[in-house]
């Protein structure tokens, strides 16, 4: 399977004749129905309660730039540092 993959994603060919199967053949019929409209608003009143009670907490998260150069610093994860070689 991982060959198919590779030779799906290194011949241009075969990959606009898939996209173009794919559009044309299986979803010929499909139409997008979203399930939102854009007039939708998230239901953040449901949340009021826990969210006042819990942000000053979550406060400590905050990002902090002058005490952490990338964010990831922050959250704990290493990273390797490339540093250009002149």
């Amino acid at each position: 399977m991982a060959m198919t993959v590779l030779d799906v994603m290194t011949t241009p060919k075969l990959m606009s004749d898939a996209k173009t199967y794919f559009k044309t053949v299986q979803m010929k019929d499909e139409k997008y129905d979203p399930v939102l409209t854009p007039e939708d608003q998230p239901a953040i009143h449901l949340n009021k309660e826990l969210m006042e009670r819990i942000r000053p907490e979550l406060k400590k998260f905050n990002y902090d730039p002058a005490k952490y150069p990338p964010y990831l610093v922050q959250l704990g994860v290493n990273y390797p540092i490339l540093i250009a070689q002149p």
